[in-house]
């Protein structure tokens, strides 16, 4: 097995420019960033109301949390979004 290559940002190694690549992502990604923000958004109403609906349970359907400790569900999250984050601040 041959030994991991050092980590490189030098564009004649990569056969890229990281920074122009960069300048271009971000480029797109402002196209598609509305000021809106969560305004931009339809209600589920009209037409759109039958996904509001699950229709995999009985309509008044309840239970009892299946933990006890809610913050484990907190944790859970945070830990699986922590790479989403990471790669956001590195960008």
């Amino acid at each position: 097995m041959s030994a991991a290559k050092p980590y490189t940002t030098d564009p004649a190694e990569l056969g890229f420019d990281p920074d122009v690549l960069r300048e271009k992502y971000n480029h797109e990604r402002d196209k598609r960033v509305r000021k809106e923000g969560f305004g931009q958004y339809k209600a589920a109403a009209g037409d759109l109301e039958e996904y509001m609906v699950d229709r995999y349970v009985d309509p008044g359907f309840t239970r009892e949390p299946l933990m006890k400790w809610k913050w484990l569900s907190l944790v859970a999250v945070m830990a699986a979004c922590w790479p989403v984050l990471v790669c956001v601040k590195l960008a």
